[in-house]
This record gives structure tokens, sequence and C-alpha cells, in this order.
């Protein structure tokens, strides 16, 4: 009795490489655009985060004390409350530093829309999105335009970039790359 098992096997012939859609290039690049504004958000507010805050608590100590008040005199007062804030947003901005370093790391391996690096992507841009870069860490009151600007865009272009990588193209190329070995 014999069991046919359909075809045969291709014997040597190679299937052609499938060709990579636009959406898998653009959730990688889009991977990586998020993970440097999120990189650029940090920097910036390391950088000009000291100056952001003293500035905010001497507007906002004189609001409450009058025009009269001695800014000499009150920024010696706001001092240790100065260094306590800086070092809180220098801990979140190092937070949010390595966030999107995983990202950038997920957002390259993407490109070849393995599940298991569009899955890692997706939790790296959603670990960015809550914590690390969002608006969540920052007060838009206290920090510079820039640095509020990154953190505003950033979770919307990792909305995007989520969708981006579970469309059907995306998914077919998945499967014909998956076909192809």
């Amino acid at each position: 009795m014999s069991t046919y098992h359909g075809a045969p096997p291709s014997l040597g012939v190679p299937r052609p490489a499938p060709t990579r859609p636009v959406t898998v290039a653009l959730s990688m690049w889009g991977g990586l655009t998020v993970a440097l504004l999120s990189l650029l958000g940090a920097v910036f507010a390391i950088v000009t985060g000291r100056d952001a805050l003293r500035d905010y608590a001497l507007a906002e100590a004189r609001d409450y004390l009058g025009a009269d008040a001695d800014p000499e005199l009150l920024d010696i007062a706001l001092q240790a409350a100065l260094d306590d804030a800086y070092s809180t947003l220098v801990i979140k901005a190092g937070l949010a530093a390595v966030v999107a370093l995983g990202v950038l790391v997920f957002a390259f391996t993407v490109r070849n829309a393995a599940l298991w690096a569009r899955i890692c992507l997706t939790v790296a841009l959603v670990f960015n999105m809550c914590g690390g870069s969002g608006l969540l860490l920052i007060d838009t009151e206290v920090m510079p335009g820039l640095t509020v600007a990154t953190a505003a865009a950033a979770p919307t272009l990792s909305i995007a970039v989520i969708v981006l990588m579970f469309l059907p193209p995306t998914n077919r190329y998945a499967a014909a790359r998956k076909l192809a070995r």
C-alpha cells in the first residue's frame, strides 16, 4: 500500500525571498524615531532640568511671597528642595533613556517581521508610553517646550508603529519568510 502525501518537495530549488512591505520598513523606522525622541527628551530634561526647576520654584515663591521677595534669599531657601527635585528628575530621565534603548534594540530586530520581535517592540513601546518618555514623567508647567514636545510625540508615534507591525501585509511577509526557510 502506498502512501502519497502531496507534491514532492522541490529538490535544491530555493524559494524566492519575499519582498519586504512598506509596513515593516515604517515600523522599524518609526520605532527608531520613537527611541531617538525619547533619548533626546531624557537628555534635554537632564541638561535643562535644574534651571527649569529653579526658575519655576522662584516664580512660584515670588507669586506666593510677593514681588518684594529677595531672589538670593529665595534661592538659598529653595536649594535643598531643588536638589531633591532635580535628583528625582535625573532618575526619571535615566529610566526613560533605558526604556528608549530597549525600544532602539527591538526596532532593529523588527525588520524581519518575526513575531517575537514585534511582540518585544510592542511591550517596549507600551513601557515607553506609560513611563519612559510619556507625559506622566514630566510636569508640563516646569519643563521646557522641547522636552514636552518629545514626550507628546513619542506616544502618538508609538501607537502608529504598533498598528503598522500587525497589519496584514506585515503578517503575510512574516509567514512568507517563515516558509522560505
